[in-house]
């Protein structure tokens, strides 16, 4: 089973209180993405260029509310 990618968790000096305010760096290797279309074969587009197929990159999964789709916590 593959591990979750967490969510860092930094201590950042606050110049307007004078004291050390605790943040959480997102990680972006939660966020889930796609590299087969709805047919099951990989991602391709069209290249007028060459005039032919190329392979597509990643894309990201998104909810039908339009939220990013993310693993973990």
């Amino acid at each position: 089973m593959a591990t979750v990618p967490n969510d860092k968790t930094k201590y950042v000096f606050n110049p307007f209180t004078g004291n050390f305010d605790v943040i959480v760096k997102f990680n972006p290797d939660r966020i889930i993405t796609n590299t087969l279309n709805a047919a099951g074969q990989p991602r391709m587009i069209w290249n007028p260029a060459s005039n032919t197929f190329i392979p597509d990159g990643p894309d990201v999964v998104i909810d039908s509310s339009g939220n990013v789709v993310v693993r973990g916590k």
